[in-house]
């Protein structure tokens, strides 16, 4: 990874926040900041339920996973203020950042059908999108006379998160829940929809306001507005930006997070 001049970056944060996250003193050990990542994740996963806390544990076990010297190399990551600033500029800025030019991006399936396109910034950080559309709730909504599918409750989601050494250390999720008719039909209902932080071992802020969302026939989406708050050298700077998510009739499925 090319060395890039200091610049007054972008930051997003998460309703999870860890106290050795990107800006903890420089003159803590390696070890203090090592035990004091661990113990703050262990407490967060004993102070979430259902689903964050296992995606939380999830990425525990992804960490413990490594080896030691990955450990070491993990917490100098989260802990590098001006690797942060880079990467998270690529985050919001794709293709625009100084680190453009050095991603490789690759495409693939996940295990449940999503896709999945990684860029990567080098060996040990990755930029990664999935999107799926799946069955949701009722996923037989309601049926005919004849026994044929009437509609489908659907659920699309679009996730993108930067991920060190395998661990996801921010992500941003969307989710919509629509109706459709059938594979290539008519699209009938929004039925709800999220923006959210669901992954951050940094020390920004976000707040979600202003979401909207709608649907034609063959295409449905919801978008939102994100006041974000990033702390820069002990100055907190502030800054605009969007996310959203859209689905066509056939469930393909695009979305974005970006500065204004």
């Amino acid at each position: 990874m090319k060395k890039i001049l200091m610049v007054l970056v972008f930051g997003l944060m998460a309703s999870i926040s860890f106290s050795s996250g990107v800006f903890a003193s420089n003159d803590k050990s390696i070890d203090e900041l090592k035990e004091e990542f661990e113990s703050d994740l262990l407490s967060k996963i004993k102070e979430y339920d259902d689903v964050e806390s296992l995606e939380m544990q999830a990425q525990y076990e992804a960490y413990k996973g490594l080896s030691e010297d990955e450990k070491v190399k993990f917490i100098n990551y989260i802990n590098d203020s001006d690797l942060t600033e880079q990467v998270l500029e690529e985050y919001f800025n794709p293709g625009k950042s100084e680190l453009s030019d050095d991603i490789s991006v690759t495409e693939s399936k996940s295990s449940n059908g999503g896709n999945i396109i990684t860029n990567e910034i080098s060996e040990d950080i990755v930029i990664e999108e999935y999107t799926s559309d799946q069955f949701g709730d009722n996923n037989l909504a309601s049926i005919t006379g004849n026994n044929t599918l009437a509609a489908q409750n659907r659920v699309a989601n679009y996730k993108r998160t930067v991920k060190y050494l395998g661990v996801s250390v921010y992500q941003h999720t969307s989710t919509l829940n629509y109706t459709r008719t059938k594979h290539g039909g008519t699209i009938t209902k929004v039925r709800g929809s999220d923006h959210r932080i669901t992954r951050n071992f940094t020390l920004n802020a976000v707040k979600y306001s202003g979401k909207t969302s709608g649907h034609t026939k063959t295409s449905a989406y919801s978008q939102t507005n994100m006041a974000t708050s990033i702390l820069f050298k002990g100055t907190w700077t502030y800054w605009d930006g969007k996310a959203r998510i859209s689905v066509n009739n056939k469930g393909k499925v695009t979305g974005y997070v970006r500065s204004s």
